[in-house]
């Protein structure tokens, strides 16, 4: 009688191991590929979920105290399966199909300061993004409460594996450069920014990741620069730009430039003043007309436009 009791819990603790085995899904997040340049597509598939199910998916970046993040409700298809190339968000913070909706509708997260914006400082390293997935049709503002079904993590980078970086500190200019790997010859790019000051990386980065060497130029409030706007120089860029020029992995006959704001600006302005040099020119909000005070060329003030109000 006892061998038969025996007997029959094993058979039946066998066939609830089956049961189980059979009903329980593991429900996970693919991201492929997981380590990408910022301007990859990365393909995001959700497995494992009820058929039918409703959850929302959460996208996280916490860098240098700065919070991100995005969410999207989505439905799961009669496989249990989500995929973002194919299905539509149904609310969040976008709708309809987006396969990169995760990344670029990010905004601060609740609590950060209004108008944060993100900048990468410390292009040597990826933004770490977390991928979450939750039950159910969820808010931003509670998700924080709740345990995730999942998880997984993606990194973006601007700066790619066959990339150099290496500083500028040569007579009067100053700066990071950024290279392919190898003896080139290269196209070559003067970068810079606006008003802000200082240096920013992240975009030569990202261009010598796709083939260029590009220069990122400060022109103010950067190591033993002016503090201020007040008294640049054009004589400055010039020794930048013909620094590059006489580096031989850099390709003869020209360079290009491109800024941002004052830097699409000064874009323009080299583009005019140094044709022979300067072959390209991208100006991203930057003003066609000098709206710069204090830039001068041989001695001689640029006449300014006036704002009109």
């Amino acid at each position: 009688m006892i061998r038969c009791l025996t007997r029959e819990r094993r058979l039946l603790m066998k066939c609830c191991a089956s049961l189980s085995a059979t009903s329980i899904k593991m429900i996970s997040i693919e991201a492929t590929p997981q380590l990408t340049l910022v301007d990859e597509k990365v393909k995001v598939i959700l497995h494992g979920l009820e058929p039918g199910s409703k959850v929302t998916l959460r996208s996280q970046l916490d860098e240098m105290k700065m919070k991100f993040e995005a969410h999207a409700h989505y439905k799961a298809d009669d496989k249990g399966a989500i995929s973002l190339t194919e299905n539509s968000s149904l609310g969040g913070s976008y709708t309809g199909i987006e396969p990169m909706g995760m990344f670029w509708s990010m905004q601060p997260s609740p609590g950060q300061r209004p108008g944060l914006r993100y900048s990468k400082k410390d292009v040597t390293t990826p933004m770490d993004i977390t991928l979450s997935v939750y039950k159910g049709h969820i808010n931003m503002d509670v998700l924080d409460s709740v345990q995730p079904l999942a998880k997984t993590l993606v990194q973006k980078t601007y700066m790619g594996p066959n990339v150099e970086r290496q500083k500028v500190h040569q007579g009067r200019i100053r700066g990071m450069l950024y290279k392919p790997k190898g003896p080139g010859p290269f196209p070559g790019i003067i970068d810079m920014f606006g008003t802000a000051g200082g240096i920013l990386e992240f975009r030569s980065a990202l261009l010598a990741s796709r083939g260029f060497v590009s220069y990122s130029l400060p022109f103010f409030a950067f190591e033993d620069l002016p503090d201020t706007l007040d008294n640049i120089q054009l004589e400055y860029f010039e020794e930048a730009i013909d620094w590059l020029l006489s580096q031989n992995f850099v390709l003869p006959g020209g360079v290009g430039t491109v800024g941002v704001s004052t830097g699409g600006e000064l874009a323009l302005l080299l583009a005019t003043y140094f044709p022979d040099k300067v072959k390209a020119a991208v100006s991203i909000n930057g003003s066609t007309a000098h709206m710069t005070p204090g830039l001068c060329y041989k001695g001689v003030d640029f006449p300014m436009q006036e704002f009109v109000l």
